[in-house]
């Protein structure tokens, strides 16, 4: 039987678990840091993310001559949810896209590095597909700190389903006991009453 509160699922909180959940060596960093975004602490700002913010504006601007012109006349930071079913309990699919454009989604990534298939083990691509049913397909634009230029794209054929991916996240909460801590951080209802 559904309960009556919904509960949100954003890919800030599944990429966390998933470092965890993908590495089976036992990393008390990243172990922490998710402890960290369940408990819903704001992560400190830092020179990466601050420099990712400033890149995303250039794009946005038309100041990128490769992926400017991608995404010009996009939709940008649209918020974007979904009620989903999932192991019993009502789940609010919550996230805000980079850019919408014709069909297809594109995320900004600015990084000191790209390695090939960077963002595979991410669940970005898995949940802005769920999020958005009439996307074509899902591009991460990547520049590095060169000024080198990638894109990573996946489409509805070789992605994981987000409703398994938080299945799992759920029940794994439940085997470490922390299910009642998701509950009591994550509820839409109490998240979103404010606003």
């Amino acid at each position: 039987m559904l309960q009556n509160n919904s509960y949100e699922i954003t890919c800030s909180l599944l990429n966390q678990w998933l470092r965890i959940w993908n590495n089976p060596v036992e990393d008390n960093d990243s172990y922490q840091e998710f402890l960290n975004t369940l408990d819903r602490i704001p992560t400190p700002d830092n020179e990466y993310m601050q420099k990712g913010r400033e890149y995303e504006k250039k794009v946005y601007d038309g100041q990128d001559e490769i992926f400017s012109p991608i995404v010009k006349g996009g939709d940008f930071q649209t918020a974007i949810s979904k009620k989903v079913e999932i192991c019993g309990m009502n789940i609010m699919l919550y996230g805000k896209l980079d850019c919408l454009k014709a069909g297809k989604i594109y995320d900004i990534k600015y990084v000191r590095e790209y390695t090939y298939l960077k963002y595979i083990a991410s669940s970005q691509h898995s949940m802005y597909l769920e999020l958005v049913p009439n996307a074509k397909d899902f591009t991460y634009l990547v520049c590095d700190y060169k000024g080198n230029h990638y894109r990573e794209v996946y489409d509805r054929t070789f992605i994981k389903d987000i409703k398994s991916i938080v299945a799992d996240f759920l029940n794994w909460l439940k085997l470490k006991g922390l299910m009642e801590k998701y509950q009591d951080k994550w509820c839409w209802e109490k998240l979103h009453s404010k606003k």
